[in-house]
């Protein structure tokens, strides 16, 4: 558990007292979704309003300044995780005897090379977008991506 995961139990929580899903003013796919029926709007039925202008502005600066929005903030990210465990297809698999890790060297390029800086050696990898960068940077080409166990 995580920042996202209360993120998302508050939007929850939110969309239960307001009937509407209030995470969704900030949330980027909510404000590419706003934009999108804003410029519906201003070309079917030539209703120009002021979400056009502040939707595109608040989006490019999730964007732009507030990067790690998904890894910290973003409840669906968090739903995503949740529900990734129980994926068991292509998951990085490590063979223990080709790992230099067994052979006692503290080898940790596979976790370096990964974006989100996650250890194929554990057994929960919720987080793991399946890359595939773990499996180039091992030096004894220990991990594999596979489709099922």
């Amino acid at each position: 558990m995580d920042s996202r995961h209360a993120v998302l139990v508050g939007t929850l929580a939110f969309a239960a007292v307001f009937g509407f899903p209030v995470f969704c003013l900030i949330c980027p796919v909510g404000l590419t979704f706003a934009t999108i029926i804003g410029l519906w709007n201003l070309v079917q039925f030539n209703e120009p309003s002021w979400a056009l202008i502040i939707f595109p502005i608040v989006l490019i600066a999730e964007v732009t300044v507030l990067r790690k929005w998904c890894s910290k903030i973003c409840p669906i990210s968090a739903l995503v995780s949740l529900l990734s465990n129980l994926n068991v297809t292509l998951r990085p698999r490590v063979k223990a005897d080709a790992c230099l890790r067994s052979r006692g060297v503290d080898c940790h390029a596979c976790v370096d090379a990964c974006p989100e800086q996650l250890d194929p050696h554990s057994k929960r990898i919720p987080e793991c977008s399946k890359c595939g960068k773990c499996v180039e940077a091992c030096p004894a080409k220990a991990i594999s991506i596979k489709l099922l166990k």
